[in-house]
Formats: structure tokens, C-alpha cells, sequence
């Protein structure tokens, strides 16, 4: 009886073995398709960021990032001239001179040659940038700084043709 009991345990040992070596097998085979998997979700994850960082902001959405740029800028230009008739050009001038720089802002900000090429996902953030620019007295006086650098040139180019005449 002691042998055929001693038979019944190697027996059973030896299933366990063999269940254990299964069950060895059954989990470096899931590790792998584990590892397969996660490579797959790398490759796919990198594909979709491609695509992603290609997309860019649609027509609408430079639609509404030029009306808040024409917005702020023509606000500030008839703030600057006391929205007086009559400094109309100084106002679409100054009003040029802030759309140019909210441009300029921008365009660093997202580090892209033109507006246009940002990117759709940071279409609101974009807006949001645009919306919390604060043009100064510093902004000011750089707009100053220009307009009597362009009076300069017009003063040169005058005498240009006085001297051709």
C-alpha cells in the first residue's frame, strides 16, 4: 500500500510539473504578445502625434483669431486717437502697426513662420493668447519710435526728388 501511494504522489507531482511548465509557457507567451503590443501602441501613438502636429487650424478658426487681433487692435488705435474722425488714417495706421505686432506675438509664441500653420489642437490656446496680449505704453512708444522713423523716410524720399528735378 506504501508503494502504490508513493506511485500516486510521484504521479501527482508530476502533473503538477507538467501544469507548472504549461502555465510557464501560457505567461512568456502573454509577455510576449505583451511586449508586441506595447512596441504596436508605441508605433501607433507616434503615427497619430505625426498626423496630429500636421493638422492645422481650419478657416474658421483664423477667422475668428483675425476678428480678435482686428478687435484689440482697432480698440486700442481709437483709444490712442480719442476716437476722433479726424484721425481716421492714424487709427487704420496704428490699428496696422498692433495687428502686425499681435501677429508677430503669436506667431513666436507657437514658433511658426505664419499663423496659419498652427496647429489644430492649440486652436483655443491660440485664441487665448491672442485675447490676453496687452499692448502698453511700451507697445506705444515702439509705434511712435516707427511712425517718426516713416516720417524720416518720407522727408528723404521728398528730397530725393527735389534733387532729380
Amino acid at each position: 500500500m506504501a508503494i502504490n501511494q508513493m506511485e500516486a504522489i510521484k504521479f501527482n507531482l508530476k502533473r503538477q510539473n507538467e501544469q507548472a511548465n504549461a502555465l510557464i509557457q501560457v505567461i512568456e507567451r502573454i509577455e510576449e504578445i505583451e511586449s508586441n503590443m506595447n512596441e504596436k501602441y508605441v508605433e501607433v501613438k507616434d503615427m497619430v502625434d505625426e498626423i496630429r502636429d500636421r493638422v492645422y487650424i481650419e478657416h474658421e478658426d483664423q477667422k475668428e483669431l483675425q476678428s480678435i487681433v482686428s478687435k484689440k487692435s482697432y480698440a486700442i488705435a481709437k483709444e490712442y486717437f480719442n476716437n476722433d474722425d479726424d484721425y481716421g488714417a492714424e487709427i487704420r495706421e496704428l490699428a496696422g502697426y498692433a495687428m502686425r505686432h499681435h501677429w508677430k506675438l503669436l506667431k513666436k509664441h507657437f514658433n511658426v513662420t505664419r499663423y496659419t500653420s498652427i496647429r489644430h489642437v492649440d486652436r483655443e490656446k491660440a485664441k487665448e493668447f491672442v485675447r490676453n496680449i496687452r499692448l502698453d505704453n511700451v507697445f506705444l512708444s515702439g509705434y511712435e519710435e516707427w511712425r517718426l522713423q516713416r516720417a524720416k523716410k518720407r522727408e528723404r524720399e521728398m528730397n530725393l526728388e527735389k534733387d532729380h528735378q
